[in-house]
């Protein structure tokens, strides 16, 4: 499977060609109780690199390849760097990537083993800057997601399986940095005639987007879930709107509520071994200890 397989994606014009695949999407997910509330998990995790930008990666890089574009840049926190090194590496094109000296070790050795001519790695302190100024130096494309819409429609394919899943679901909660990812679920459930109510939740260290919504919560200079680092969140205001227009907003987790998270999802028979995808699990209790009104909440494990 992928997720060229599915049919919503067929009206755009992405040559079969440059298709680039890792067998991402369709993923799997399962109905369980969590802290005593009913929820459905999708566990995006499953992806090839273990993450949801596999879905927008894919479709991205595809387009503009059908476009004859061959040369890329990102800079990324760790995830969508993987997912691109691996898309990359199966097609024609190449891409210098980016990365913090503070990066996760782990993702940072992930990494070096993709290092080739073509996969070309950039390790200093402002890489967001760094990547931009290289793109507009070199003629390169910049693959950044939160500017580039081309980046929201292979998110779209969650919503779009969701839809034929569980089309009960009346609420998603999520772990978001520049917003990309949930703007882009909001955009599929309009587009599947879904009213779904979104939640963002983000670290105690960043959270411009979740700010705007939650007021309990202390400033932090650190925070266990990492790859949450956007301060800026362009998408913020059309992300705003998407939120309200169905009753959705936002919450700010503390490592402590991290923590906790996770060991309840494992009293739930489920480990999460991600600190970044607990976010969303955080949410979901902070939401029901507070007032809680809807009927059956999906938590997207995205594995950021």
């Amino acid at each position: 499977m992928s997720i060229w397989d599915n049919e919503q994606l067929a009206r755009f014009n992405v040559l079969p060609s440059t298709r680039l695949t890792l067998g991402e999407g369709d993923t799997p997910y399962f109905r369980t109780i969590y802290d005593g509330t009913k929820v459905v998990i999708k566990n995006e995790m499953a992806n090839p690199t273990h993450s949801f930008k596999d879905r927008s990666l894919a479709f991205q890089l595809s387009q503009y390849i059908s476009n004859g574009i061959r040369r890329f840049v990102i800079s990324s926190s760790g995830n969508a760097a993987i997912s691109a090194a691996n898309y990359v590496a199966k097609s024609d094109s190449e891409i210098d990537i980016f990365i913090s000296n503070m990066i996760d070790e782990g993702k940072e050795e992930d990494l070096m083993k993709m290092e080739s001519s073509r996969i070309r790695i950039h390790k200093g302190p402002r890489p967001k800057s760094d990547a931009i100024k290289f793109a507009r130096d070199n003629n390169s494309m910049n693959l950044r997601g939160s500017i580039d819409d081309l980046a929201l429609t292979g998110f779209k394919t969650i919503a779009y399986e969701v839809s034929i899943e569980t089309p009960d679901i009346d609420c998603l909660f999520l772990p978001t940095s520049s917003g990309t990812s949930a703007l882009a679920l909001h955009y599929g459930f309009e587009e599947m005639n879904m009213k779904v109510a979104i939640f963002v939740c983000q670290s105690q260290r960043v959270h411009p987007i979740a700010m705007e919504f939650d007021k309990d919560y202390e400033e932090k200079d650190s925070s266990i879930a990492d790859a949450i680092v956007d301060r800026v969140a362009l998408r913020k205001p059309k992300l705003m709107q998407a939120l309200k227009k169905n009753g959705g907003g936002g919450y700010v987790i503390s490592d402590y509520e991290l923590f906790e998270a996770q060991a309840r999802t494992g009293l739930s028979g489920y480990q999460m071994p991600s600190f970044n995808s607990a976010l969303a699990f955080a949410g979901l209790r902070k939401a029901i200890g507070i007032e809680f009104k809807f009927k059956l909440p999906l938590i997207l494990v995205s594995g950021i």
